[in-house]
């Protein structure tokens, strides 16, 4: 019978050949580690997102901000024909002076002259029927005191005269009418001015509505314009803003500003301002000019300034990237601000950012919360 027994190997040539053994898997597994780790920061490098990045910082706002605007003459108005008729006299010209009151143009009066002349026969003959009515209500009276009459006959007779002060109340009404319709055939200025247009021609059959001629006051200029919010904060009513002009050979001018709306355009978002110029220098100036207007703000506190270009809206709030260093690298955090003023470059921050702080100023198109960026 054959038997098998179990032999202890311990001499130092087995020993050896275990230890080599050993230390290879070992180290198989120490270059497996190191791999995976260099694998993941190659990674982290390769979606990295390259970004342009700008300083927070305290600046002195004294930055000019500058919005375009569009200058109107101060008075402009359409007139138009109140009564039908023709165009007996055209009294003006385009380019001619008027003041308030001149004739623009004469609406032939001879048929509106026959209608007053009618209206006012029917005045009178509406007051002589009063008369007789009042006339025969009081000899009601003296019949029903003597029982010639019932009352009832008395009642029918003061309704008559009430009946005749209503007709003649009308008939008043309508000589009014016709008078005012007659005046009407003179159309005039509204105010003083120039006279920008001539609509009409001697002979020409118009109604009421229709334009007869365009009046213009340039004794003053409007500039109108559209300025968000922030900018709305430093346009103070009354003070002063400079306008450059180009079609004016870029001449400066000054004027004042009247006032600033607080409920926004809904089509542009924007709030309407106004800026008055008087005096001899809006003599060159049209209808119609571009306008750059310009104002600066002269405070000299500090504030915390980024770049406007890293500022934009989302979920209704202000928002910039800010970059932080962690232990994989540089990332992009989201981060909500309080904005302030604004001027051509740089945006104020009231809160939610530190001087110092990096934000991203360019690629945030790309960016979401936590991206890793490289700059």
């Amino acid at each position: 019978m054959i038997g098998f027994h179990s032999t202890t190997v311990s001499s130092p040539f087995f020993r050896a050949i275990a230890f080599f053994v050993l230390s290879i898997i070992v180290s198989a597994c120490q270059k497996t580690d190191d791999s995976s780790e260099n694998s993941v920061a190659q990674q982290n490098a390769i979606q990295a997102i390259a970004v342009t990045v700008a300083e927070a910082q305290s600046r002195v706002l004294n930055e000019p901000i500058t919005v375009t605007g569009v200058l109107e003459a101060f008075k402009k108005a359409t007139v138009a024909a109140e009564v039908t008729g023709r165009i007996l006299h055209r009294h003006v010209e385009a380019g001619d002076s008027v003041s308030k009151g001149d004739a623009l143009v004469t609406i032939d009066p001879k048929l509106l002259r026959q209608r007053d002349r009618e209206m006012q026969a029917n005045v009178a003959s509406r007051e002589v029927a009063l008369a007789s009515a009042k006339n025969e209500l009081k000899r009601g009276r003296d019949l029903v005191e003597k029982a010639f009459i019932s009352k009832d006959e008395l009642e029918n007779l003061e309704f008559a005269v009430q009946n005749a002060e209503a007709q003649l109340q009308a008939a008043l009404a309508a000589r009014a009418s016709a008078s005012e319709s007659l005046r009407d055939t003179k159309v005039s200025a509204p105010f003083d001015g120039l006279v920008e247009g001539v609509h009409v021609q001697q002979g020409d059959y118009i109604n009421p509505g229709s334009p007869v001629a365009t009046v213009a006051d340039f004794s003053r200029m409007r500039v109108r314009a559209g300025v968000t919010a922030s900018q709305a904060q430093q346009f103070v009513i009354g003070a002063e803003s400079r306008l450059a002009i180009e079609d004016a050979y870029g001449d400066e001018y000054v004027g004042k500003v009247h006032s600033v709306g607080r409920i926004a355009d809904p089509a542009t978002g924007t709030y309407p301002m106004e800026i008055w110029l008087d005096g001899e220098q809006v003599n060159s100036l049209r209808d119609g000019m571009v306008a750059n207007i310009t104002v600066v703000e002269t405070t000299e506190q500090e504030v915390l300034m980024v770049p406007s270009a890293a500022v934009f809206r989302r979920d209704g709030e202000h928002r910039v990237f800010v970059v932080v260093d962690t232990d994989t690298g540089p990332q992009a955090q989201l981060r909500s601000i309080r904005a302030g003023r604004r001027t051509n470059q740089f945006t104020q921050v009231v809160s939610g950012l530190n001087a110092g702080e990096l934000v991203v100023v360019d690629g945030q198109f790309a960016l979401r919360d936590g991206a890793s960026v490289t700059h």
